[in-house]
């Protein structure tokens, strides 16, 4: 998700469990492999179980009937963020009588910039008092560019609306989002690792951390893993504490080895990422 400007906004959602092997392109760096032994847990295959490190706490489960707690913060990898309440009311901005937002956004898709982005069939994702978050889907239109969600922000002045931004994406696959402090760390299976089998106690990871670091390491900044243990699925999750250092670049960051050691063997169950358990933005849009 590459954002052109961005403004302060926050959402979220209801939810199915999605499972889905996070796969991202990194490269190895040789270290050893750390070993994270998780907290003892009552394992269960009906009841989820969640062993959940000291300090971490990140993965959120549906409940019975699919859904997240309204409050939860979700979003887009790299994308804007809303409470989960938020995908019970998205509705078309044509007909939703906000003349004011209409108004707000059709001037900035008057002027040069806004040639670029979509023209109509925006839908208002989330809306306080202050700040309004609208959505373009590009994939009802079958579209094959690369970009297929659209962003506008708007912010009230008194009685009026202004444009406060745009961002632009691709996929959205809907994340929890970390508390204000953690840096995103993402993983993948290691590929150089021993296929994984029912027997399966451990998984060996690359972990890699999302934020501009400066190309640190992750070492000992390392928070979790979070396992969540399903009928269906083993849900890890990770994050990391900041460097210290108010200023950091952006050469790339390195890998870190690290064997995860499950509660209980692996079964049948997918192995996926414990902060995308909420589906995908375009099943709530369509």
């Amino acid at each position: 998700m590459s954002a052109i400007r961005t403004s302060k906004q926050r959402r979220a959602m209801e939810v199915s469990i999605l499972v889905v092997v996070l796969l991202t392109v990194a490269c190895g760096t040789g270290l050893e492999p750390s070993v994270t032994e998780p907290p003892a847990t009552a394992s269960s295959m009906t009841e989820p179980t969640v062993a959940s490190p000291e300090g971490l706490h990140v993965i959120v489960l549906p409940d019975a009937d699919g859904r997240m707690p309204p409050d939860v913060q979700l979003g887009c990898p790299g994308g804007p963020e809303f409470p989960a309440s938020a995908l019970d009311g998205i509705r078309p901005l044509a007909g939703s009588d906000l003349p004011e937002i209409e108004a707000a956004i059709e001037v900035f898709l008057e002027n040069e910039e806004g040639q670029f982005w979509p023209q109509d069939d925006w839908k208002i994702l989330h809306q306080t008092d202050d700040v309004a978050l609208l959505v373009h889907d590009g994939t009802q239109e079958g579209s094959t560019d690369e970009i297929n969600f659209s962003f506008m922000n708007l912010e009230s002045e008194g009685d009026e609306w202004r444009w406060a931004g745009a961002s632009s994406g691709g996929s959205c696959p809907l994340r929890t989002s970390l508390r204000e402090g953690l840096n995103t760390v993402g993983w993948r299976i290691d590929p150089a690792a021993e296929q994984l089998t029912p027997e399966s106690t451990r998984i060996q990871l690359l972990v890699t951390e999302r934020e501009c670091v400066s190309g640190q390491a992750i070492g000992e900044r390392l928070l979790g893993p979070e396992i969540a243990t399903t009928e269906s699925a083993v849900l890890i999750a990770f994050a990391a504490e900041p460097p210290p250092g108010a200023f950091q670049d952006c050469p790339g960051n390195p890998d870190q080895s690290v064997v995860v050691a499950l509660p209980e063997p692996l079964g049948t169950r997918i192995v996926s990422d414990g902060l995308e358990v909420a589906g995908q933005l375009e099943d709530y849009l369509n």
